[in-house]
């Protein structure tokens, strides 16, 4: 289970304009190449994998529920890092996600 973003590999098409705008007038575009080439390595390496690809991440106390897409952008773009965590903890030794690339919000 590796953790990367919205955006890398092949949901940079879910990407919300200001990202991609943030991504072309910024050193951002590097962090998506970071991201993807992270994920195009674990999905050849052979192995279970699963790929978490969280929206912007804050730092609220209290948890929403989480929502799981891979098909559209996730709305609204942005979860608590708390919520990330418990979905890896959730997730550790679950098949549900296995060799799937969720994005991942809180609603």
């Amino acid at each position: 289970m590796i953790l990367s973003t919205v955006g890398a590999g092949d949901s940079w098409r879910y990407n919300p304009w200001y990202v991609k705008l943030l991504a072309r007038l910024t050193n951002f575009k590097v962090i998506f190449e970071d991201h993807t080439a992270q994920e195009q390595l674990i999905q050849a390496s052979g192995t279970d994998w699963t790929i978490a690809r969280p929206v912007g991440l804050n730092e609220k106390e209290t948890m929403g529920t989480l929502a799981v897409t891979y098909d559209h952008t996730p709305k609204p773009f942005r979860m608590s890092r708390k919520l990330l965590a418990k979905f890896f903890i959730d997730n550790l030794y679950s098949e549900t996600y296995i060799h799937k690339a969720p994005m991942l919000s809180e609603i």
